[in-house]
């Protein structure tokens, strides 16, 4: 039980506390059932659906704060996409190999291709001279 609680105190969000506290709280009414029934039958009781409802809102916290989040990821999503479609400056991104993974709709046109994919998984070999990009990789 320690260990459950720790694990998820450990972590960031209020749904992570909430789970804990009703874990907690579930505890308390699971280990002290025997002593709490004969003395406190209704602080029993109040452990127990306590600690349910806290970890049912553990989940909703959990399962809205994911929805939010997955709002926002998409929002950026479409900005940097708004913003490669129709910034002039040609902007790129390469991976390790100096590949070519993504790009501005003007360097597509710079180097004469009508769509950004056809910019993808090319290196900077297919589009300029050897004595160019022999310097550049120097």
């Amino acid at each position: 039980m320690v260990e459950m609680l720790r694990a998820f105190l450990g972590r960031k969000g209020r749904g992570y506390g909430a789970l804990a506290f009703g874990f907690l709280l579930l505890g308390v009414a699971v280990v002290l059932h025997a002593r709490l029934m004969e003395t406190f039958p209704s602080l029993f009781l109040l452990f127990l659906l306590g600690g349910i409802a806290m970890l049912f809102f553990g989940v909703m916290f959990l399962f809205f704060e994911e929805r939010i989040l997955t709002q926002r990821v998409k929002v950026q999503e479409r900005l940097l996409e708004f913003l490669l479609e129709y910034i002039p400056d040609r902007l790129y991104f390469k991976d390790r190999q100096s590949r070519f993974t993504g790009g501005s709709k003007s360097l597509a046109r710079y180097f004469g291709l009508e769509r950004v994919e056809d910019l993808l998984g090319k290196t900077d070999f297919d589009f300029f001279s050897p004595p160019h990009t022999q310097e550049a990789y120097a």
